[in-house]
């Protein structure tokens, strides 16, 4: 799933059921318009027959290994970034010509918890991410963690609440001009 939103935005969810899958996203700055692009295998995404076509087979095992007739994802760029860098410097490079989606394969993100005393007690946290954003057609922004998701819960687990975090962020940024 490739997305593109003015504002910064995450994928927040996915769900399957019955065959389909269901993206929840995330966006920060209000309202948000969220366009996306879902790549499935070729096989899948053939146009009609009667097009003018390139068909490129291996030579041993007759397997099709290009199709000029379907659309294949246009890769321009692997992003790395940890938490740390994202929140202090974002990053936002542009690609010229291009209008440019991300698929976001990893994210960095931290969850905080706390235990409050009280009778009952109760419990308190949070949950940060770090989100991309593509403020125009030719730039990327691989954005500060932004808390999205407070809880609270009443009576609380006694033995309190573990804290977690990944500090990496991964995605890939393609071009979606013509799709």
């Amino acid at each position: 799933m490739a997305f593109r939103c003015a504002n910064p935005c995450s994928i927040f969810s996915v769900t399957y059921s019955g065959g389909n899958a269901t993206y929840e996203f995330c966006t920060a700055g209000g309202n948000a318009v969220v366009s996306y692009w879902q790549f499935d295998l070729p096989k899948y995404t053939a146009g009609p027959a009667n097009w003018p076509k390139l068909i490129v087979r291996d030579p041993v095992t007759g397997e099709v290994v290009f199709d000029s007739r379907l659309k294949y994802m246009r890769i321009l760029d692997f992003i790395e970034r940890s938490m740390v860098d994202a929140n202090a410097n974002p990053y936002q490079p542009t690609y010229a010509g291009k209008v440019v989606a991300v698929v976001e394969s990893k994210r960095a993100w931290n969850m905080v918890s706390q235990l409050v005393p009280g009778n009952p007690p109760y419990a308190v946290g949070g949950y940060s991410g770090s989100f991309a954003s593509t403020p125009s057609n030719t730039q990327v922004s691989i954005d500060k963690n932004r808390g999205y998701y407070d809880f609270s819960e009443q009576p609380a687990n006694p033995n309190g609440y573990p804290a977690g975090y990944s500090y990496q962020s991964s995605y890939m940024v393609l071009d979606v001009s013509n799709f």
